[in-house]
């Protein structure tokens, strides 16, 4: 056998064995890739999960803002109501007294 064709021999025997080694690695990879999916796929169940859970939680524990606004406003005219009191309580203190001089 002339000696070209006992290199390209070699060449393809050591292409065909790197090819090997490829083609085992992609197979290990897409092993790989299949449980990566499978995981990611159980911790997006997981999340929806918790969302649920966190949504049907905030929906029984928490006031809505459409709920909280009359007591708000109740709450806040109260304290307006207490403060203006204050200030004509005080202001009528200084006008029965008068400025001292």
């Amino acid at each position: 056998m002339p000696p070209e064709q006992e290199q390209v021999l070699a060449i393809c025997s050591a292409h065909s064995e790197r090819l090997a080694t490829i083609e085992a690695n992609l197979a290990a990879l897409a092993t790989s890739v299949a449980a990566l999916t499978r995981q990611v796929s159980g911790l997006r169940d997981e999340m929806q999960a918790g969302f649920a859970e966190m949504r049907a939680h905030m929906e029984t524990h928490y006031v809505r803002r459409e709920e909280y606004e009359p007591v708000k406003r109740i709450v806040y005219s109260l304290v307006g109501l207490m403060l203006t009191g204050i200030g004509v309580a005080l202001a009528e203190l200084v006008i029965r007294r008068g400025h001292p001089g």
